[in-house]
């Protein structure tokens, strides 16, 4: 019985530790709002300016890629 006392008080403790150190980080972090638009300034990249031609059609199709500061493999996204 006594055992099963300590593991729960222990429980708590770990609990009360969990909330506790959520909340410190929470009330921690940067008071500027959320923008997902936002990146950081050695991020930027001048982008590249492409053309493909489209013979079939007479067309030509401009592609603007940005791309992101390290040269590790990242998503694609595409806008049409």
């Amino acid at each position: 019985m006594l055992l099963h006392l300590i593991a729960r008080t222990s429980t708590r403790r770990a609990g009360s530790l969990v909330l506790l150190l959520i909340a410190s980080t929470l009330s921690a972090q940067s008071t500027t709002p959320y923008d997902p638009m936002r990146k950081p300034a050695n991020a930027v990249r001048a982008p590249i300016d492409l053309d493909v031609v489209d013979a079939k059609r007479s067309r030509t199709l401009p592609i603007r890629v940005y791309r992101p500061q390290s040269n590790t493999p990242a998503p694609v996204l595409l806008f049409s």
